[in-house]
């Protein structure tokens, strides 16, 4: 129901698959074509694979923690094949060389904290995919992200002003 979420089912209905989707919160935002199902339901049903997509870098330390109890109950009831975790790049915190999957933490926000603790728990799935993207944008993305507010100011003032020296490089 999410920015992810949504974006995943939209994808997997273009390609023809059945789509499931489960939401805590939001489900307008379900792309129509998808079968809502409620948590309480789902635990009756067998997904090939499920996708989760939790969290936001704006939430609470207390959202964080509902978060993380509701993984642990998704990941003890519902009867899934394959899990594929959408967590992020954050779980490695700040560093001043390019990173790699072979990286260590450093100093990790209290959002790659979170990520690190849910990807703690997918691992102890028997078939776990974990996906950390960079940066993810496209339309629908809050208003209080990166590009969204780049896009804001170019509208309002025709000019798009970047900070930093020019050291971070991304994908």
């Amino acid at each position: 129901n999410g920015f992810i979420g949504s974006h995943l089912c939209a994808a997997h209905l273009s390609e023809g698959n059945a789509v499931l989707a489960i939401c805590n919160t939001n489900s307008q935002s379900v792309p129509q074509g998808c079968t809502i199902v409620s948590f309480e339901n789902a635990g009756e049903m067998f997904f090939d694979q499920l996708f989760i997509a939790i969290g936001s870098h704006a939430a609470s330390h207390e959202e964080f923690i509902k978060q993380h109890v509701f993984l642990q109950q998704v990941i003890a009831t519902l009867k899934f094949g394959r899990v594929i975790f959408i967590s992020s790049i954050a779980v490695y915190g700040n560093h001043s060389t390019p990173i790699n999957i072979d990286s260590c933490y450093c100093n990790p926000s209290i959002y790659g904290q979170a990520k690190l603790a849910q990807e703690f728990l997918i691992k102890s799935c028997a078939d776990y995919v974990i996906i950390r993207p960079t940066y993810i944008y496209g339309n629908g993305m809050g208003k209080n992200s990166l590009l969204p507010i780049w896009v804001q100011h170019a509208l309002n003032s025709s000019k798009i002003t970047v900070y930093g020296n020019g050291a971070r490089w991304q994908d």
